[in-house]
């Protein structure tokens, strides 16, 4: 009678020591691989090398973390880089003084030299106004204008003169861009497109402010607009459309509530 009890004695100590040899291991093993798993995310943070091999047997929850992570590094990067290219463009095009003809030294003024130093900063301010014509800063290529513009007006021999007319002249053109840039931002901020029509063979549709507008064509009517200064749709895509009006382009991305 003795014997069964001894035996099952036996067995539970048998199971709850395979129990304790087994688990403890597996214990190890996790542990190991958290701690791997934040040392290789550590690392990727403080933008370390890591191994591949090492990042694949890794558990997917902590490699999608390190990926996620190496993506919004890479964006950082790409930022920083962007800007960098932007404040060289904005430095170049900061905005020099015109000299001044004022004998502030009690010294005989030469006018012609004058005159050769106000041609040159007018230059070189000039290639600077297209700079801000080109980033879009119309305002400060406006100002500059008027600034040469000031100071040439008090010259009336024919070089000086044709300066002038020359000055005058551009920024009459940098104020229609001007114009014609709010133009265009206003048309692509306020329409709306409520579909897209695309087959095969025929030529894409979009139905734009409940007008529908064929790529390619004048959306003056669609947006109730006079046909002398042509906005055309440019082209048409699933997730995108581009309008053109004159020498500027603008692309408007489509979201889920533009249709």
């Amino acid at each position: 009678m003795r014997t069964p009890y001894i035996l099952i004695i036996l067995l539970s100590s048998l199971m709850l020591c395979s129990n304790f040899v087994f688990s403890k291991p597996k214990k190890k093993n996790e542990k190991k691989e958290k701690d791997l798993s934040n040392q290789l995310l550590d690392d990727f943070i403080n933008r370390k090398s890591y191994a591949r091999d090492d990042l694949i047997s890794i558990p997917s929850p902590f490699r999608n973390l390190i990926l996620v992570e190496r993506y919004r590094q890479e964006a950082i990067k790409r930022k920083e880089k962007i800007d960098k290219i932007n404040e060289k463009i904005k430095e170049d095009a900061e905005i020099d003084e015109i000299p001044d003809d004022k004998n502030t030294n009690q010294q005989v003024v030469d006018p012609f030299k004058i005159k050769q130093d106000v041609i040159q900063f007018v230059k070189k301010n000039m290639s600077k106004v297209n700079k801000h014509a080109n980033l879009r800063e119309y305002g400060l290529a406006e100002k500059k204008l008027t600034v040469m513009i000031t100071k040439l007006t008090k010259y009336k021999d024919d070089a000086m003169i044709a300066k002038l007319v020359e000055v005058e002249k551009r920024k009459k053109q940098i104020k229609q861009e001007h114009k014609d840039w709010d133009t265009i931002k206003g048309v692509i901020n306020n329409l709306t497109v409520d579909a897209m029509f695309m087959s095969k063979g025929k030529p894409k549709i979009a139905l734009i402010n409940d007008s529908a507008v064929e790529e390619g064509k004048n959306l003056n009517d669609a947006l109730n607009l006079p046909a002398i200064a042509p906005i055309k749709l440019l082209f048409v895509s699933t997730s995108s459309i581009t309008i053109q009006f004159k020498k500027f382009t603008l692309k408007k991305d489509l979201v889920d509530n533009d249709l």
